[in-house]
């Protein structure tokens, strides 16, 4: 008899899969001011029907509301709530704190839900924006001081979209906070840039390579060719930054000869740390329209909401097989290339 409430990015893509759950809303977007007047209307048994950003299950079928405008002013946000998390020992005693310096990102990848999201608030106010620094640090030293911690995590989808804001949040840290911490960068970053992360505790950063082939690459959006990324790793290990690379197969269009670009990309890069998923064709992404337009994928198929990255996906193209199977093997691959003629057999 609960009421329940979907949320995020997936039902924010495909906001019609409210229709194929028992769910009774599903809310669209940034919820922080809709879940509190969904919450607030429940309690005292008012009318839900007109809330923004809801998707309301009704006896007439689904009532779709608009989205209402972003919060531009995030200081006007309370802290993150850790207490029901940190109230587990395994969580409480992680090493770990997790926080966010603001919302957004300026660019506009096919893959990523931020080029959807984007034009869903056209018009509804700024889309990248950022809690003050010290608002930030506010919230870091009030965590601390209740949940101690030897690292720290920024898990802005890019930290360093803002040069102003980190050259006033950077040195501030490092006087008050003093604890190490990684964050999400893009590759092409200016020198001045990381020397200011390595100086201010920054000890390892995570940055996207998605594909070897450069067209490709571009075509999704990212317009960073192979030697700026090469160079990016040089300027990390000068000022004694790790990185960690993640990467996609089973794109699109892709073959095999593809994907071992990738791998030889990430030698190139001496990346020692990498990721690699399968590409998932979710509902609501320009690349998965882009997939259906190709004709490497049934319209109406898309991967189901929750699909391991790890699985494989339902484009139709030739050496789907051999892709799959090379993103099992893709560490390796990397880490020893003297390990390639047995792996290919296996591949």
């Amino acid at each position: 008899d609960l009421p329940v409430a979907l949320g995020g990015v997936h039902p924010t893509l495909n906001p019609g899969m409210l229709q194929g759950t028992r769910a009774d809303f599903l809310c669209v977007g940034e919820g922080d001011e809709a879940l509190v007047e969904l919450a607030g209307a429940l309690s005292r048994k008012t009318p839900v029907e007109n809330i923004r950003n809801l998707h309301v299950r009704s006896d007439e079928g689904v009532i779709e509301n608009p989205v209402r405008p972003l919060i531009e002013d995030l200081d006007k946000l309370p802290f993150a709530d850790r207490d029901l998390y940190y109230s587990h020992h395994f969580l409480k005693t992680n090493p770990v704190r997790y926080f966010l310096t603001g919302r957004g990102c300026p660019h506009g990848c096919a893959y990523c839900f931020n080029s959807t999201l984007r034009k869903l608030y056209q018009g509804k106010g700024g889309y990248v924006r950022r809690f003050s620094p010290e608002r930030c640090l506010e919230e870091i030293l009030a965590t601390l001081s209740r949940f101690p911690a030897k690292t720290l995590r920024f898990e802005d989808d890019l930290f360093v979209s803002d040069g102003r804001w980190l050259e006033e949040f950077l040195p501030a840290y490092r006087e008050k906070v003093r604890l190490p911490y990684l964050c999400y960068i893009r590759a092409g970053e200016q020198e001045s840039t990381i020397e200011a992360l390595a100086a201010s505790g920054c000890y390892y950063v995570l940055f996207g390579v998605e594909t070897g082939d450069e067209d490709k690459r571009k075509k999704l959006g990212k317009n960073i060719d192979n030697d700026r990324m090469i160079e990016t790793a040089k300027l990390l290990k000068k000022y004694g930054i790790g990185f960690f690379t993640s990467n996609m197969l089973g794109l699109p269009g892709e073959s095999f000869q593809d994907g071992m670009e990738t791998v030889r990309i990430n030698r190139a890069l001496g990346a020692r740390d990498v990721w690699c998923s399968v590409f998932q064709p979710y509902d609501g992404l320009p690349i998965t329209a882009q997939a259906v337009k190709m004709g490497v994928l049934d319209a109406g198929t898309h991967a189901e909401i929750g699909m391991n990255t790890f699985s494989r996906n339902s484009l139709k193209q030739p050496d789907i097989e051999q892709l799959f199977n090379l993103q099992k093997f893709f560490y390796p691959m990397v880490r020893w290339p003297a390990l390639e003629p047995f792996l290919l057999k296996l591949i």
